[in-house]
């Protein structure tokens, strides 16, 4: 390790805080940039769906009793504008409310939606602000929660907390404070209100809580960088302090703060290994599994009928996660590995509208689905980096198998295919029954990253 090295360990609140305060625009890298703008575009596509389902309707519903004033939209809402933190919470569950938004790898976390969700309220109530700002805001606040994410995971995730929940709060609060034009020391404290705010375990994957964790993120990012304008103080060194946020989260030995800080600048999460954009409104754990299935289903012209029995080989952490046997309802039907695999092989598609309600028919077919941890797959240096997810179908004319390695899903690194984003935006706006145009929104939000004034939401 190099004196540089340590003595940035020290400090990793400072690192952080001085990376996102001092990193120019154009020490962000070409590639980050589009893939930021790429994930921008899949965030307002899934928060048009997600409008329509209970939890956003209910948050739209009951927030005006107690939001403040302000310039901020909930979107999709006749209600008027009303303060920043309220207006990114409503966003912020929209936008996650069909589990389709997209994820961090490292972070294996929603860490671009409490970002996107912050910023965009932030930019209506203080802006106006070129798109260039936002998207280097959000860049720098992705990067940010990627790093702490480098220094906690994967014993983080397995311990139970949700990452989304823990380490949402720090892209949407250092985004908004790099907008905010913030220097280093306002960012640390910036951090250190985070880290207060920082909550959420994975139990509540499944049920309301799960979008309401990206919203709460979002809407306390705007709220730390509120309180730290106004002259709030907090502990300066909240990530490392004896019991700060990785001591307390993590305990002493499960974290590695020389992964936190020695990347910062030069290995970019939004690059390397680049985001997973969702092909399928459900829990990206299954998705391998769903890619078999649907190769399966078309490679042996498989019908459901013949299906005597299927064994789906995952990984250990996936059923803490993928935990619903037989869904009450379409949410908890996007947690349940009998019900997406059997959708696969049911209707040869996965999408908004598998889960719109339980299939009766699915479920049915769903009880010939079992799941099964690989022996090859236990343990934290699996997850992700080597995982796979193994389908094998047993039918009256035989067994198949496939195989299907999770980095190499539609819609990660050299997979991703903006065609499929631009089918995606088109498929969200129909299904979230919006009047906009789904071409005039890609045409616009494409461009995002210019010197033009802009704002993200455009009113539906």
């Amino acid at each position: 390790m190099s004196p540089e090295t340590e003595r940035s360990i020290d400090g990793a609140t400072r690192a952080i805080a001085e990376f996102v305060a001092a990193t120019p625009d154009r020490a962000i890298p070409r590639r980050v940039r589009e893939n930021a703008v790429h994930t921008l575009i899949d965030i307002f596509a899934t928060t048009n769906a997600g409008v329509v389902e209970p939890a956003s309707e209910v948050i739209r519903g009951a927030l005006p009793s107690w939001a403040g004033r302000g310039r901020s939209s909930i979107f999709c809402s006749e209600q008027g504008t009303v303060d920043p933190a309220s207006a990114a919470l409503a966003n912020g569950i929209a936008a996650h409310c069909l589990d389709y938004d997209t994820v961090s790898v490292v972070a294996s976390a929603f860490i671009g939606t409490p970002a996107a969700c912050a910023i965009a309220a932030w930019a209506e109530e203080f802006g106006p602000f070129t798109g260039r700002e936002m998207v280097t805001a959000y860049c720098l606040g992705w990067e940010a929660a990627a790093a702490v994410a480098r220094g906690v995971n994967i014993y983080h995730y397995a311990h139970g907390w949700h990452p989304t929940a823990t380490l949402g709060h720090f892209s949407a609060a250092l985004a908004c404070a790099r907008l905010a034009r913030m220097d280093t020391e306002q960012m640390r404290h910036v951090i250190g209100v985070a880290v207060s705010e920082a909550s959420g375990v994975k139990t509540m994957i499944g049920n309301m809580l799960n979008p309401f964790h990206v919203g709460k993120a979002a809407r306390n990012g705007v709220t730390a960088v509120r309180l730290v304008a106004a002259g709030f103080k907090a502990n300066t060194s909240a990530l490392e302090a004896d019991q700060g946020f990785l001591n307390v989260f993590n305990g002493a030995g499960n974290y590695d703060l020389e992964a936190i800080v020695s990347p910062l600048g030069k290995r970019w999460d939004l690059a390397d290994p680049a985001p997973i954009f969702k092909m399928y409104p459900c829990c990206a754990l299954i998705h391998s599994g769903i890619d078999a299935a649907l190769a399966l289903r078309t490679d042996h012209a498989i019908e459901p009928g013949e299906i005597q029995d299927v064994l789906v080989r995952v990984h250990e952490y996936v059923p803490r996660v993928m935990h619903v046997d037989v869904p009450a309802h379409g949410y908890a039907a996007k947690f349940s590995i009998p019900y997406c695999i059997a959708s696969a092989f049911h209707d040869g598609r996965v999408d908004l509208g598998t889960f719109d309600q339980v299939d009766p028919g699915v479920v049915e077919l769903g009880r010939r689905v079992h799941g099964e941890v690989a022996d090859e797959l236990r343990g934290p240096d699996t997850f992700m980096k080597r995982e796979f997810t193994e389908v094998i179908v047993k039918t009256r004319r035989g067994t198949f198998t496939e195989h299907v390695d999770r980095m190499t899903n539609r819609g990660i690194g050299a997979n991703f295919d903006p065609n499929d984003l631009r089918a995606k935006l088109d498929d969200c706006l129909r299904h979230g029954r919006s009047r906009l145009d789904a071409a005039d929104e890609w045409s616009r939000l494409i461009a995002l990253d210019s010197d033009a004034p802009t704002t993200f939401w455009r009113a539906a």
